[in-house]
């Protein structure tokens, strides 16, 4: 339900073009048809929004849904002013290293922002630049990584395993990096995911990641969950194990637990571990210290109560009836 949180949106498309993101491909499409592929809201716009949403469901705190919360510093500062003024509820946004400022972290940590999520993806520059369509270099990473630590702001890295051209080495390098970051609260790894049309999946056929009838596959609807496995086989998932864990890990110790966990090569056992039990029970902490994870289980309970509910739009048996109705219909069209 709304009144848990808010999800907002204050742009549509987005302005980098990652070759593993739809919104590339959306964009693309966008263009050809004379559009804008990306197109952001005036601050004045989102505030009234939320105002209106703020008086008719009383939500607690706002998740901005946006791929990056804005791309100009100037509009960045001007909402956090105004939203400081007439909301005050803490928020959460997405953001990218290269838009990371000074002056952009501190208005939104003056404003409430209690968690900014940024997608650093891979940490092996060829990897992010070639393959992922990212072009920015680790000087940069480490900069916007500086300014929030100095900043004393709450960030979160999301990283993708299983990419092609990734070595170990990268992830070595990766962790390494990760150790000694203090306000960075989550490392979230996801599998990497093929989705249909988008350029990643030339670089996965090059690398022979995947073969063209994994791609027929993919264009079927046939691929994986990012959040789960990916699009990677049973032993791919098994390589990648002891970083997915180390990586979660690292989110919930101090810096120095970080670095004992990897320079003691003690983390390598993950390998061997049962993986979904362990991320499972990491999950659990998550939704005991985070509000955003909390929000997401007392959604997942509100629904499931629903399901459950004759008199509610949603409830279970009402899918079955449909499915039965169809089929009858089918039928009958098919003996007529």
């Amino acid at each position: 339900p709304i009144k848990n949180y808010y999800l907002a949106c204050i742009s549509r498309g987005c302005p980098y073009t990652c070759t593993y993101c739809s919104l590339s491909y959306e964009g693309k499409e966008i263009e050809n048809l004379g559009g804008k592929r990306f197109r952001e809201r005036s601050v004045k716009n989102v505030i009234d929004e939320l105002l209106y949403m703020k008086k008719r469901y009383n939500y607690d705190w706002i998740d901005f849904r946006n791929s990056v919360f804005s791309s100009s510093e100037k509009w960045t500062i001007e909402f956090c002013e105004l939203y400081k003024k007439k909301i005050g509820l803490p928020f959460r946004i997405f953001s990218h290293p290269q838009l990371i400022t000074d002056a952009s972290t501190k208005a939104l940590k003056e404003a409430n922002c209690f968690a900014i999520q940024i997608g650093l993806e891979s940490y092996d520059e060829y990897v992010r630049c070639e393959i992922l369509n990212r072009k920015y270099d680790n000087e940069e990473v480490h900069k916007a990584c500086e300014i929030l630590e100095r900043n004393k702001a709450c960030y979160s890295l999301d990283y993708i395993l299983g990419l092609p051209g990734q070595i170990e080495d990268e992830l070595e390098r990766a962790a390494e990096f990760f150790c000694n970051l203090k306000y960075c609260y989550r490392i979230s790894p996801f599998m990497i995911q093929y989705l249909p049309k988008l350029d990643i999946i030339k670089h996965g056929i090059r690398y022979n990641m995947i073969d063209e009838e994994e791609v027929t596959r993919i264009e079927q609807g046939y691929h994986g969950n990012y959040m789960a496995n990916g699009s990677l086989t049973k032993e791919q998932i098994k390589s990648f194990n002891a970083y997915r864990i180390l990586f979660r890990t690292m989110g919930f110790v101090p810096p120095i637990i970080r670095k004992l966990l990897y320079k003691s090569r003690i983390f390598k056992v993950g390998r061997y571990l049962p993986a979904n039990l362990f991320l499972s029970l990491l999950d659990l902490y998550i939704i005991m210290r985070d509000i955003d994870a909390r929000s997401y289980l007392k959604n997942y309970i509100w629904w499931i109560r629903k399901r459950f509910n004759s008199k509610h739009p949603a409830y279970f048996r009402y899918g079955k009836l449909y499915k039965n109705y169809k089929d009858n219909v089918y039928k009958n069209k098919k003996a007529a």
